[in-house]
């Protein structure tokens, strides 16, 4: 399972970015920035009052030497953060004061910096919930113009590869996208692609998952999943896919040549696109409490820069895959 975690973790070494972490006084939190830090995985910086900081890595007999320290009194009344922050449309007939008052809000102001390039990444959520991580990163982040979507995906890590010899495979949408159209489970499955390619090395190979395979029932649900491929194959036709597929036939290519013959790839499909969000989410903890699978993420795609939420429940190393996996999509612009 370590394999892939490796990868990620060294990879994200080599390039070290700086990554603002808001929510400082959390235990995990200082806890995986001194061992990110430790390791060479990132430059972490704590966002908050230093000596509330301070003070809560004293209680938990922590020492933060050698990282660094934000102060959120004195960035809140930068003057370029507050220029920034009024220039998003959200913002834009506030007052000075106003503008202050809301960069009070640390992670409000850790995507002030994330915006204007005081920081490479963004990493929250271990307080804040998924709702205000996604609502500030679309606010004040914004969304790429290559992918205006915003959507995310799981890497879900398998302990004991199965049979096909499938050690790890992308999973979206599992925490954004409820209940996608046509159009928008084809920009998924493009972004998707686009992350297991730039951030994994992986050659990918796609499966929209249906109930049904190659028009073995008829049903809208099955209709929308149909022009999803149809607009992928259009739009990316180098792209190895399938679709409407069953996750058996996806999975396994015996199933596969049985209901689907002739399909574009053997082997599994390492990236695998679910209908809705009830799919996806289910699946994904499905594959985690019963498969074993370690999910790592959920990664956000589409955002102009990095920024990547946390379970509220997350733990150390949770948090340390997620700083990686943040730093790397800074280093490889894929977001």
């Amino acid at each position: 399972m370590q394999g892939i975690i490796d990868k990620i973790r060294s990879d994200a070494a080599a390039k070290c970015c700086s990554v603002v972490l808001p929510e400082a006084q959390d235990e995990r939190i200082l806890r995986a920035a001194i061992e990110a830090k430790s390791a060479g995985i990132a430059k972490p910086v704590l966002l908050g009052s230093p000596d509330e900081i301070l003070s809560a890595a004293d209680a938990f007999g922590l020492d933060l030497q050698g990282i660094d320290l934000a102060d959120s009194r004195i960035l809140a009344q930068s003057a370029d953060l507050q220029d920034y922050l009024q220039s998003r449309k959200r913002y834009a007939d506030l007052s000075g004061a106003e503008r202050a008052l809301a960069l009070q809000n640390p992670l409000t102001l850790a995507c002030c910096m994330l915006a204007t390039g005081g920081v490479d990444a963004c990493v929250a959520g271990a307080l804040y919930t998924t709702t205000q991580v996604i609502q500030n990163g679309l606010r004040i982040v914004g969304t790429s113009i290559d992918s205006p979507l915003l959507s995310s995906f799981f890497l879900m890590v398998f302990d004991h590869p199965p049979a096909n010899g499938l050690e790890y495979a992308l999973f979206a949408d599992c925490a954004i996208n409820v209940n996608p159209d046509a159009d928008q489970l084809a920009q998924i499955a493009n972004s998707t692609s686009h992350s297991a390619r730039n951030l994994f090395g992986l050659d990918p190979k796609l499966a929209l998952l249906s109930f049904s395979t190659a028009g073995s029932a008829e049903h809208p649900d099955v209709d929308k999943v149909q022009r999803a491929t149809r607009l992928v194959r259009e739009t990316h036709p180098q792209l190895k896919l399938i679709g409407e597929v069953q996750f058996d036939a996806a999975f396994s290519s015996t199933v596969r040549d049985l209901k689907m013959p002739g399909a574009e790839f053997s082997g599994p499909a390492n990236v695998y696109v679910f209908p809705d969000l009830d799919a996806g989410n289910i699946s994904a903890k499905v594959a985690e409490r019963i498969g074993g699978a370690m999910p790592v993420g959920p990664v956000l795609q589409g955002l102009s820069k990095p920024l990547n939420d946390l379970s509220r429940g997350a733990d150390i190393e949770s948090i340390i895959n997620t700083i990686a996996m943040t730093c790397l999509q800074a280093e490889k612009a894929c977001v």
